[in-house]
């Protein structure tokens, strides 16, 4: 349960696809008809409206993504907000987010978006190489996509562009990309990941670590330009635009997922929770499972979460959530050593990872796991 003074953010899953993307890890299913979208949807209405009876915090970020939310009907979008509306939530002050996938999207939907209160758009585009997207399973072209993100432009005062690098296929120019997109169109996010190969079988390959690394720098350079900010290891904003509800996650805030697959977090009560992933089982009935998180495990979790940032991590926040205090981890040689090698910054108050840093995440988030192993 959320108490009164937690901000929170809601995330609701919509995992029906037309197609499965090859690079995709999420839960979808691409093999279903209109009578289980319709059946998931009206389980997925009753259960935010329980969770917006049961939890009493302050909302501030309302997610819908997926799998493909534009599959979803006008009339459960606009049932959806008439359940927010009754709880008499001011939705002009929440950031309220769409997925879309540019196959499937008109201007019109766009539009309809637009009216019932969605604020923010985040538009899948992940490349403009038609080859690629063919070879990756998207379902549109690259002219496709820049006229959708142009509507959008258009339409919303809030668009977020996500891109993947670190495909293995040379064929690919990620710098034109970026100047194809910010020449369209300047949005006022992007979400830009390096490609993670699922575990299936017939996934894309990854590009080798120097690739990789290129393709980074050149995206980061363009952005810094333009520009944006990097106020999180994949992603950049302007004009103050960081995602409200991605900062739930990396500031080890509360937030409610709702929906086949849907993980949720509770973070005074120090609980995860999820449904498991299964449209027909979430239809018939949506059990959450629940298990609790050891401290030390937390304290790792809410690390691994606050290093991603640019702002980093406060000796306050850790003091709020965990009683510890921030020199107890400091003051440990392999995280001196990691300041003296310029990959932290450090003081008593605050500990960020660097723009060199950045470069070996993993690395520092794994350094600190030993140090948070070595605290009483």
């Amino acid at each position: 349960m959320i108490h009164s003074s937690d901000p929170f953010g809601i995330y609701i899953h919509i995992p029906f696809c037309n197609s499965k993307c090859r690079y995709c890890d999420f839960y979808s299913i691409d093999n279903f008809n209109k009578e289980v979208v319709s059946l998931y949807g009206q389980r997925v209405l009753e259960t935010v409206s329980q969770a917006m009876i049961v939890n009493k915090g302050t909302l501030v970020s309302i997610y819908i993504g997926g799998g493909t939310p534009s599959i979803m009907p006008d009339t459960w979008f606009v049932n959806l907000f008439k359940i927010f509306a009754d709880t008499l939530i001011c939705l002009n002050d929440i950031e309220i987010t769409v997925e879309i996938n540019p196959a499937y999207i008109t201007k019109e939907r766009l539009c309809f978006f637009k009216s019932i209160g969605i604020n923010r758009f985040s538009i899948g585009i992940q490349s403009l190489n038609n080859p690629l997207l063919l070879n990756i399973g998207r379902s549109y072209s690259s002219s496709q996509a820049l006229k959708i993100i142009s509507e959008a432009r258009d339409i919303t005062e809030n668009l977020s562009l996500d891109m993947i690098y670190g495909f293995l296929f040379p064929e690919r120019d990620i710098k034109q990309e970026f100047k194809a997109l910010l020449s369209e169109a300047l949005p006022d996010h992007f979400s830009v990941y390096a490609y993670t190969p699922p575990y299936h079988s017939n996934a894309p390959e990854m590009a080798d670590e120097d690739f990789v690394a290129r393709e980074e720098d050149l995206v980061k350079e363009i952005l810094i330009n333009k520009g944006f900010s990097r106020y999180e290891v994949s992603n950049y904003a302007r004009n103050g635009k960081e995602s409200v509800h991605n900062n739930l996650y990396w500031k080890w805030a509360t937030y409610i997922g709702i929906g086949a697959g849907a993980h949720s977090f509770f973070k005074k009560e120090l609980e995860r929770a999820y449904y498991e992933d299964n449209v027909l089982s979430f239809i018939k009935s949506p059990t959450l499972l629940r298990r609790q998180v050891e401290r030390k495990d937390a304290l790792k979790e809410f690390f691994m979460m606050g290093l991603r940032r640019k702002d980093g991590i406060s000796a306050a926040s850790v003091k709020e959530n965990f009683q510890n205090s921030l020199e107890e981890i400091l003051e440990i040689k392999e995280i001196v050593s990691l300041r003296d090698n310029g990959m932290i910054f450090l003081n008593n108050q605050n500990v960020a990872v660097t723009e060199k840093g950045f470069n070996f995440l993993s690395d520092i988030t794994q350094s600190f796991f030993d140090a948070i192993e070595r605290i009483k």
